[in-house]
């Protein structure tokens, strides 16, 4: 296993063992981990090589990548998500999801970051179970 060291508080995309796919997380203070959910209690995993991190830099470089004529649109989805109270992951996952599929509906866009977090938690059950037996 080999540990990569990455930009603290930045967003990290990585290849997801569990569920496939990728998943993002947030890289911790050390730069050599991150956590994929923010619960009470979370520590963070490592940032192992073989998950394939990719930084993808502090959200609001995101926007700068967007055209011109549309930076306005994207900076108030950010704003009306954050009145949202989603977690910082979540805003992250569906910001994401919407930069990658352009999408400008609003309650979609929310809709796919929390469905990209439940993910992340049903990969914990999997897991879980798996550890403690019942997953045979």
């Amino acid at each position: 296993m080999t540990i990569e060291r990455l930009t603290p508080g930045v967003i990290v995309e990585l290849d997801d063992p569990v569920m496939g796919g990728n998943k993002l997380g947030l890289v911790d203070e050390s730069g050599v981990g991150y956590f994929d959910l923010l619960d009470d209690g979370e520590i963070p995993k490592p940032i192992q090589a073989e998950f394939n991190p990719r930084s993808l830099g502090p959200i609001e470089t995101w926007i700068g990548g967007v055209p011109p004529e549309r930076r306005e649109w994207w900076v108030q989805a950010w704003r009306e998500l954050s009145r949202r109270r989603l977690d910082i992951l979540t805003l992250a996952r569906a910001l994401r999801w919407g930069l990658d599929n352009q999408s400008v509906d609003i309650d979609l866009i929310e809709q796919m970051g929390r469905e990209a977090s439940q993910r992340i938690q049903a990969g914990r059950k999997q897991i879980a179970q798996a550890f403690s037996g019942g997953g045979r």
